[in-house]
């Protein structure tokens, strides 16, 4: 199998896992319903992954490294623009939200169903050593921001607005059909417009909670 053969492969059994772990979770997932979704004989995803465990781990890391390192390149540009003063918190807020918006508009169900499968995993314990290799570098450099932003708040409270802000992403970009089923109607909102109204949700709420909570 030359190289290009084997990488398409790969792609295909991981956007197959993606599916099936987004929709199915951990547990409700065999490898069989993988290689059954994959249109590949199971053989060759125990080939290529290992044990299901293992494929879940490369499931998370191909997106989180793609992710981390767009986010990484806006926040470094964030520290030395802002440098020796503090950023802006639409500028901090805008730096995290707005690639996984831009990716997710590429069309496919891809970015949709790693966001469902980071949700489960942000939910579960046992997912926290995995969480954290993947997403903690930038977490930390994000609430350190953040702080800045905003630096009257505390630190503790910083983070906690952090994770409200993680909540609201996920339930955004998860995309479960809550809103068409509460509206009785299909969402006509462009991608930009919800993305834009997520920021500034998420600004004026960090912006509120950290000026009026007290430690």
């Amino acid at each position: 199998m030359n190289g290009n053969k084997q990488s398409s492969t790969k792609t295909i059994i991981l956007d197959a896992a993606e599916a099936q772990f987004a929709h199915m979770g951990f547990h409700g997932t065999s490898l069989r319903a993988i290689a059954k979704e994959a249109g590949v004989k199971l053989a060759l995803v125990q080939y290529h992954f290992g044990k299901k465990v293992e494929l879940f781990e490369h499931t998370v890391a191909r997106r989180a490294n793609l992710l981390a390192e767009k986010r990484t390149e806006r926040l470094d540009v964030i520290e030395r623009e802002a440098a020796p003063g503090n950023p802006s918190l639409e500028t901090v807020v805008a730096c995290f939200l707005e690639p996984v918006f831009e990716l997710r508009q590429r069309g496919t169900e891809g970015w949709r169903n790693y966001v469902k499968l980071i949700a489960q995993m942000t939910a579960l314990e046992e997912w926290k050593e995995l969480t954290s290799r993947y997403f903690d570098p930038t977490a930390h450099r994000m609430v350190l921001l953040l702080h800045r932003a905003q630096p009257e708040a505390s630190q503790s409270d910083v983070y906690f607005a952090y994770q409200l802000m993680i909540s609201t992403m996920i339930t955004t970009l998860s995309d479960s059909g809550r809103f068409e089923s509460i509206m009785k109607k299909r969402k006509s909102d462009k991608d930009t417009h919800i993305r834009d109204m997520t920021i500034a949700f998420c600004v004026a709420g960090i912006r509120a909670a950290c000026s009026t909570v007290k430690p």
